[in-house]
């Protein structure tokens, strides 16, 4: 099976620092953050799980069909480029993220929306991801992602770059429980929406945290 050059570029990611990617523990999550309570939370999954009573109606959106993207495409943030429409999908994602926009985020999902973690865990439904997202942001009051580099094969859009913020515990935020981490996450673009949003993020100095914490 031939592997997409967005795949090797996270094959390559993810082996540049071997000890870095946990293997699966209890619970799971984009980031597992051991609360010392038996549970793990620290994701819109895991989050997802820790939050009741936020529902209210999702609105649905029809896929508008676009025109084939270019077979590949990439390009670094610290230039001009003309980027694609789905490479355009995925950067308004992360900005949305980074406002903590979540009705931005759920309106630019598909009904059949899902995000893999970085444990391989599915979560699939924009009202569950809509629950989870304001956990984590609840969590991580300051979450951000940086990308530095983008990368497009057919429909799949790969980003790169770094997420940080700072865990809220007891709820303080003090500067020595920030943290930042080497990312990417794949996007699937299907019209106007996205279909996947597939993380791949090591959570260890968030982890060192709450052990620190829990002394």
């Amino acid at each position: 099976m031939r592997v997409s050059s967005i795949g090797k570029a996270l094959v390559l990611c993810t082996a540049a620092a071997p000890a870095a990617w946990p293997r699966r523990r209890s619970g799971s999550g984009i980031c597992p953050l051991e609360l010392g309570t038996g549970s793990t939370i620290g994701s819109p999954i895991c989050a997802e799980r820790s939050i009741r009573g936020l529902t209210s109606p999702v609105p649905s959106r029809s896929i508008t069909p676009m025109p084939p993207p270019p077979r590949r495409q990439s390009f670094s943030r610290t230039g001009e480029h003309t980027v694609s429409p789905a490479i355009s999908l995925a950067l308004l994602f992360v900005e949305l993220i980074n406002q903590h926009d979540v009705p931005g985020l759920v309106s630019l999902m598909s009904e059949d929306h899902r995000l893999v973690d970085g444990l391989g865990e599915i979560v699939r439904g924009r009202e569950r991801l809509r629950k989870g997202w304001l956990a984590y942001f609840e969590m991580v009051p300051d979450y951000a992602l940086e990308v530095t580099e983008v990368m497009q094969e057919g429909y799949d859009v790969g980003l790169f770059g770094t997420a940080k913020g700072t865990l809220k515990v007891g709820g303080r935020l003090l500067p020595t429980n920030r943290w930042s981490i080497p990312w990417a996450a794949r996007a699937t673009i299907r019209g106007d929406l996205v279909t996947e949003w597939h993380i791949y993020a090591d959570n260890e100095p968030v982890r060192a945290i709450l052990r620190r914490e829990a002394k």
